[in-house]
């Protein structure tokens, strides 16, 4: 079950408990030190450097919503990838629209998902 679906969890801005749960039972990924990205009510995210500008400005992608974004950003009619600078920065411009994939990932379900074994009761001398 979804923690959010728990009777435990309420609607509106998650807890420093809540994020730290999301994290420990999979859910969150992608975030390097919980203690410096959390807050009493908020996780700090962070930007990749994975970098596009959007050729028409910003648009609203169209698909369904568990469709990746890379099919967007990776259609060149669009969007046209950046590239890092040897300092590792970027070099933007006024007045252009950017999208940047962040490093930390909400998932729907817990990733790895719980993983049931078993041994054969059956065995062969």
């Amino acid at each position: 079950m979804h923690p959010w679906r728990s009777g435990h969890w309420l609607p509106g801005v998650l807890s420093d408990r809540q994020i730290r749960e999301l994290l420990n039972d999979g859910y969150l990924r992608g975030v390097s030190n919980i203690d410096e990205a959390a807050d009493y009510s908020s996780i700090d995210l962070t930007l990749s450097n994975e970098a596009y500008r959007m050729k028409s400005g910003s648009i609203k992608p169209c698909g369904r919503p568990d469709q990746p974004y890379e099919k967007f950003c990776n259609n060149k009619k669009v969007a046209e990838k950046l590239l890092e600078n040897t300092d590792g920065t970027f070099h933007l411009k006024a007045n252009e629209c950017y999208v940047f994939k962040l490093k930390e990932t909400l998932m729907a379900t817990q990733n790895p998902p719980p993983v049931a074994t078993s041994k054969s009761p059956t065995q062969q001398d």
